[in-house]
Order: C-alpha cells, then structure tokens, then sequence
C-alpha cells in the first residue's frame, strides 16, 4: 500500500486500475455519494495507518450514522495520491436468522452537518457548479427530513427545532427545490422565509387529519 497512494479503493466500475492524483476523486464524489454511497463505506478502502495518525484523523463519535463518511471526508481533504483496484478485497453476507430490531432514531441535523462538509471539500477543490448543486440537493433532503420527521406535540418545541436549523448559515443557503414534490416545495419556503408559525399550523393539521383517518 505504501506504493499505491494514500487510500486504496475497490470495486468502483469508473475508472481503470491504477495510480491517481486525488483530485481525480472530487468531479465523481457527490454523484456517486448519493447514488451509493460509495465514498463514504469504510469496506471497500485500503488506508495508510501512517497516513491518518500524521493527520490527527479520527472518527467523530458524536455520529451515530454517517460517521464513516464524516471520516473519509477528513481523508480525502489531505490525500494526495489514491490508488483504484480491480481487486475484490470484502465479501457481504446476509444471514437468514438475525432476530430483527428496531432501527434507531436518526439524528437528521447531524447529515446536514456532515453533507456540509462534503459541500465544502467540494468547494475546496474547485469542483464544478453542478456537482455542488447535487451537494445541495442532498443537504435539502435532510432538511426536509429534519423538519418533517417526529413533529413535536407542541409549537415551542417545533419553534426550538426549527431555531436550531435557523442558525445553521450554511444549511440555509444550501436549500434547494429541485427534486421536491409541491408540499416539500411550500414547507421548505416557509423555513427558508422563517415563516415557523405557518409550517406548524400545516404539519400539525396534516397530522391531526391522519390521526383522525387512521
């Protein structure tokens, strides 16, 4: 690995095997990130351990999710040289008699925190205007999650939540409407606008008809 650059990666069908400059990374990493999250998987990666302890990287363990990508992020901003590898080096399994359980709560504000920081990579190196709009498409789609999931029962703790989002500059001026339905579209706006009384009242309706429905 010492010879094949900082980061090895595996099974990626774009380019040929071979030794590259890690700015070859950055034109295909928002795409393929939210295609399939390829960047961002810990399995398919060799890394220099000399390479992350001269660096200080570590992970964030405040991330529950994500904080693989988080890492890689740290990564990619320092690597110089990166090696693609027709090699298969991990195998998936699947076994038949896991016991199901309950997925954990996400934390959306944290993936909006870390999409703004693949936005920024991305912006650091220079990358073209449509691979940052795809970095905003994916920081809105958590927005949206953000905002829609686990309504409060009350307007102060929405307000609160919403102040959170409000304060987060780089959130905010990365909101984007492409790709979103129509109600998406006007909740977005209102949080863009910081209309927060207006998008409870709609979300806390939305949700009284379906309680009275269901």
């Amino acid at each position: 690995i010492s010879e094949k650059g900082d980061i090895i990666f595996t099974g990626y069908s774009g380019l040929q095997e071979g030794l590259y400059d890690a700015s070859i990374l950055f034109p295909y990493f928002a795409v393929k990130q939210q295609t399939n999250g390829y960047f961002g998987f810990v399995t398919n990666k060799l890394v220099k351990a000399s390479f992350i302890s001269e660096n200080d990287i570590e992970f964030d363990t405040n991330f529950k999710l994500a904080e693989d990508l988080d890492f890689f992020i740290k990564l990619y901003r320092v690597a110089t040289k990166v090696y693609f590898s027709d090699a298969v080096s991990f195998r998936y399994m699947t076994n038949p008699v896991v016991v199901p359980v309950a997925p954990p709560m996400v934390d959306y504000y944290s993936q909006i925190v870390i999409r703004i920081k693949m936005k920024d990579l991305m912006a650091e190196k220079n990358v073209l205007n449509e691979v940052l709009d795809v970095c905003n498409i994916q920081i809105t789609k958590y927005i949206c999650c953000y905002i829609f999931d686990s309504l409060p029962e009350s307007y102060k703790e929405f307000r609160d939540k919403m102040k959170r989002l409000y304060c987060n500059k780089s959130a905010m001026e990365s909101i984007s409407f492409k790709s979103l339905s129509l109600s998406k579209k006007l909740i977005v706006l209102l949080a863009k606008c910081r209309l927060t009384g207006v998008q409870y009242a709609l979300l806390a309706g939305k949700r009284f008809i379906r309680r009275r429905l269901g």
